[in-house]
């Protein structure tokens, strides 16, 4: 949707997960980043996560796609999908044990290290990812944008440096 916005001259630009873009379109590499899939905190094997509820956002997020090849690939069929609202509302419920999610990593780091979620590894095809600042290739580069872009590579640089 963004991607279309964006086309369709809607938006300006939009922060978006990487993939084959129309050809109007050109990318900036953000930052890269790793989706887990998250659980509560009572022990359960990979095996055992895949008959759990998954809960998501609605068709279109680039994280559910991800899931959904993985889940694809493993010839599984979700017993049951609930689509939310809100970041926050699929998070809790992930907490209160009513399914498991997949997100990236850095989101919640700090859910895993206060012992309210685990976090569990999918195959890197599924997980690894690059936020990409999409724009039109034919769009006038006024100095704010191009000093925008400018920062964003000077903090790829300096990410992927460290």
């Amino acid at each position: 949707t963004l991607a279309e916005e964006v086309l369709n001259h809607k938006l300006d630009g939009a922060f978006v997960i990487e993939s084959d873009f129309h050809p109007d379109l050109v990318s900036h590499e953000v930052f890269q980043e790793r989706l887990v899939l998250i659980s509560d905190m009572r022990p359960s094997t990979l095996a055992e996560l895949k008959e759990e509820p998954f809960l998501c956002f609605s068709k279109g997020c680039g994280y559910r796609a991800r899931l959904e090849a993985w889940y694809k690939d493993q010839n599984i069929t979700p017993q049951k999908m609930m689509e939310l609202g809100t970041m926050e509302t699929i998070l809790q419920s992930v907490v209160m044990g009513l399914g498991v999610t997949f997100v990236p990593e850095s989101s919640v780091s700090h859910m895993e290290q206060s012992g309210l979620i685990q976090c569990h590894k999918l195959p890197d095809q599924y997980s690894k990812f690059k936020i990409v600042f999409i724009r039109r290739t034919d769009t006038y580069l006024t100095s704010t944008i191009e000093k925008f872009i400018e920062t964003l590579e000077t903090n790829k640089q300096v990410q992927w440096n460290h």
